[in-house]
């Protein structure tokens, strides 16, 4: 995300496929006998300087 990295200190965030996040939010829109549960999308954690790195 842009912001976090041009503030001071700069922000974590995670990062998210949010393509892929919307795919399955109509998906489970259009069917939703397809989902069951909670759907989960793996992340991955941003590490910047508001954490202390």
């Amino acid at each position: 995300m842009l912001l976090a990295r041009l503030s001071t200190p700069t922000l974590t965030t995670i990062r998210q496929d949010t393509y892929e996040a919307g795919r399955l939010m109509v998906a489970s829109l259009l069917d939703p006998k397809l989902f069951k549960g909670r759907g989960v999308l793996p992340t991955e954690l941003i590490v910047r300087e508001s954490c202390g790195s």
